[in-house]
């Protein structure tokens, strides 16, 4: 194993501008470029905090409704995940890509990125959320459905994404399957107010 240079300072997450320290992650990178491990760094610099900065920063960026400056901190948080071989966190920036993309009205590209981020992160709930999102807006409701699936498999109690999957399946008319997502979402507590109404209407179909 390489030796690692000794250092007399370690960088101060809580003080220093994410924009610095994603800085020092890429100089500690390419002064060291045949150290392959990212826990290697990790555990000398705590550089990890680094990029969780950056996805901290582009999240108030996406909040506050500048998704341009929010992709924009995406993409740093993402450069600096994959230059140190953080899949987690590069999927993760991923995912803010995307989500401010489909903020600007741009489905088909963001759908790209959700798709790259549940390659490289097959349990990213959000990866899956978002591409069962926009496959809604673009009626691709089957695909839709397929999305919502892998989300409840994370998180199979989540009554939010019960209720999205029940409403794409009544867009199928798929009823019979769609009412007990919609009574699972009621159960749970969490969905959306017409839900309860389309989970109890009587379907001529059933």
């Amino acid at each position: 194993m390489v030796a690692l240079p000794k250092v007399s300072w370690q960088p101060q997450i809580e003080s220093a501008s994410p924009d610095f320290l994603g800085l020092v992650a890429l100089a500690m990178v390419r002064a060291t470029p045949s150290l392959p491990q990212w826990e290697q760094i990790s555990q000398v610099t705590q550089i990890d905090g680094a990029i969780e900065s950056l996805i901290n920063l582009a999240k108030s960026r996406f909040e506050a409704g500048d998704y341009i400056g929010a992709e924009e901190q995406f993409r740093k948080s993402y450069d600096t995940a994959s230059l140190l071989g953080h899949d987690e966190l590069r999927a993760l920036s991923l995912v803010g890509i995307g989500a401010a993309l489909r903020n600007t009205g741009q489905l088909l590209k963001s759908l790209d990125y959700f798709t790259k981020a549940a390659e490289i992160n097959p349990g990213l709930r959000q990866a899956h959320a978002y591409s069962g999102l926009v496959l809604n807006q673009l009626k691709r409701y089957a695909l839709a459905v397929d999305a919502f699936d892998k989300v409840l498999e994370i998180v199979p109690h989540d009554g939010e994404y019960q209720s999205m999957k029940g409403i794409a399946l009544i867009n199928l008319e798929r009823y019979a399957e769609a009412v007990p997502a919609l009574q699972k979402s009621i159960e749970l507590g969490d969905h959306d107010p017409l839900v309860e109404s389309l989970a109890n209407e009587r379907v001529s179909d059933l």
